[in-house]
């Protein structure tokens, strides 16, 4: 089912257009961030949904390469700042 579910999106990313890719693009993103947060263990069943999410991230971001670079520079800006703001704070965090 999730299958079906994700060739939808991607079909429907590509009829509609750029407004709805880059709503997907990010969705698909959030979404990939919120499965891999780290745990100690991690089931099959959840090793292998982080995968297909992988995936569709792939899949997806591969329909509109500038659109991706886009996207992930705004992402790993994002990064960069968390982790300059989380070096330079100083206490127990």
């Amino acid at each position: 089912m999730p299958l079906v579910s994700f060739m939808f999106l991607r079909d429907l990313c590509i009829q509609v257009g750029s407004n709805c890719l880059d709503t997907c693009l990010k969705g698909i993103y959030k979404a990939y961030l919120v499965n891999c947060k780290l745990s100690k263990s991690i089931s099959g069943s959840k090793q292998q949904h982080i995968q297909f999410l992988g995936n569709c991230v792939r899949e997806l971001y591969s329909l509109d390469p500038q659109s991706a670079y886009q996207h992930a520079f705004i992402f790993i800006h994002q990064l960069g700042v968390i982790l300059r703001g989380a070096l330079t704070e100083r206490g127990p965090k």
